[in-house]
């Protein structure tokens, strides 16, 4: 399942973050790498809930 992740800055906060010298390309690397995990664990839960589901309902 593929999922598309944005990050999108406002005028005023971009050139506020750049003049500021803030690497703005690696902080949206971390924004969408810290998004990525927290969809793979809602995914490994979703997973695990199912399958518990599953064993229950089969007893």
């Amino acid at each position: 399942m593929k999922r598309c992740v944005s990050v999108a800055w406002d005028k005023d906060n971009y050139q506020v973050l750049s003049a500021s010298g803030v690497n703005i390309s690696r902080l949206e690397n971390d924004v969408i790498g810290k998004e990525t995990r927290r969809i793979k664990v809602e995914q490994c839960l979703l997973i695990k809930l199912i399958v518990k589901y599953l064993q229950y309902s089969q007893c």
